[in-house]
């Protein structure tokens, strides 16, 4: 049997895009290969853990970072490792691929972060080995391409979305990332507007301050919930992390703005696509006037269309599926030059 580990981590500090791509991954693997066997360990706290019990994901909460021997025991002949993580060093996937039954590991990499010593480095994107930046290094592989993206298995299964003529719902989502002082003056802004206006948020300060009937506050989605509010959404206020390839796959012009440095190389290369109007950082002084700016230019039916069109050439919903079977055969072919 191919036992399948992946490491990942989420919460407010840090969002919940590691964990909703693994979750895709992991998906992909147990739907296609049920005889693969999948574990989803991660580093979370407890906002996340209501995340992932919200969603049905059977994982084992661990702080894996600090215990690499007890994942290194688990490892068997036919093992795969994929990491996503911000926090882990260069060292810790060294050890990891040194391993004694030699896994097949795989980096998820978003902006050339470590010189990775793994089998695999994949990169989600929208772009090309070259325009990441990544030199080939011998014994490495490397996966970039909008065609792996992966999504959740209910925004697979979505419905074509229709552009309404007028904006009547708007989305803020900037995902689990401590943004409640942000959240606020963007819903304060937006109640100048005729719009419902949705919001997802996982501060109890949002929660009690906008109780009123034109601010709905939605806390601890699950999957099939956020694609049902992407779904009546007709313009998106949102972070810069894996929630960009969800709105892109369902079509929801966006409006992107960056909260973290791990984001800002995912949002230009959405940027340069066509699909997001990007207005900068969250720390920007000007940026409340930039999102009216940007409200302004998306309101016109012809320009949603527009946008929509693009996210959607670029997002074909099987990108899961795609990364599943290439991670598959090549842990195969390291099996049988005896590398594992």
């Amino acid at each position: 049997m191919i036992n399948v580990f992946i490491l990942t981590e989420g919460g407010a500090e840090v969002g919940y895009g590691h964990i909703s791509r693994c979750l895709a991954v992991a998906q992909s693997f147990t739907e296609t290969r049920p005889e693969v066997d999948v574990k989803f360990i991660v580093r979370v706290d407890r906002q996340a853990k209501d995340f992932l019990k919200s969603n049905n994901i059977n994982f084992l909460c661990s702080n894996w970072l600090k215990r690499l021997d007890r994942i290194q025991k688990l490892v068997g002949d036919e093992t795969i490792i994929i990491v996503d993580s911000y926090r882990a060093p260069a060292n810790f996937y060294k050890r990891l691929h040194e391993s004694k039954c030699k896994p097949y590991v795989v980096a998820i990499d978003d902006y050339n972060r470590l010189r990775y010593e793994v089998d695999a480095v994949v990169n989600l994107s929208v772009k090309d080995k070259d325009s990441v930046g990544y030199k080939k290094r011998r014994g490495i592989e490397y996966l970039v391409g909008n065609k792996y993206l992966p999504l959740r298995k209910e925004f697979r299964k979505s419905p074509n979305k229709r552009i309404n003529k007028k904006i009547k719902n708007i989305l803020v989502s900037f995902g689990g990332t401590n943004c409640t002082d942000l959240t606020i003056d963007v819903i304060n802004l937006l109640s100048d507007y005729d719009f419902n206006v949705h919001v997802t948020s996982m501060s109890k300060k949002v929660r009690v301050l906008f109780n009123r009937s034109k601010v709905n506050i939605h806390s601890n989605l699950n999957a099939k919930e956020m694609c049902l509010l992407m779904q009546k959404t007709d313009l998106c206020i949102s972070g810069g992390g894996q929630v960009l390839n969800e709105l892109a796959y369902l079509g929801v012009p966006t409006i992107a703005v960056c909260l973290a440095q791990n984001q800002i190389g995912n949002i230009k290369r959405w940027k340069k696509t066509g699909f997001l109007e990007y207005i900068g950082w969250h720390h920007d002084k000007n940026l409340l006037k930039k999102i009216t700016d940007a409200v302004n230019k998306l309101t016109p039916y012809r320009e949603r269309v527009r946008r929509s069109k693009i996210g959607k050439s670029y997002v074909d919903g099987n990108g899961a599926l795609r990364l599943t079977e290439w991670i598959l055969g090549k842990s195969a072919s390291h099996r049988q030059k005896g590398l594992c």
